[in-house]
């Protein structure tokens, strides 16, 4: 479900990025693509990172050395 909404808002955002586009304001498109994908970044990166302990600190989820 949550791949379904992303490509809705994908496609809806391009319908709107080349409206922008169209009327010379490309620089804008460029821009709300940027924010829209600095947010699936940041998301995709809160899922790795998992609490090392009670103190809050993040670690990486990656394997512990023997």
């Amino acid at each position: 479900m949550k791949n379904i909404l992303t490509y809705i808002i994908v496609i809806g955002i391009a319908a709107g990025l080349y409206y922008l586009y169209q009327r010379q304001l490309g620089a804008i498109s460029f821009f709300i693509l940027s924010v829209f994908f600095f947010a699936l970044a940041r998301h995709q990166l809160s899922k790795r990172t998992t609490p090392d302990d009670e103190n809050g600190s993040e670690k990486a989820d990656t394997p512990e050395k023997r």
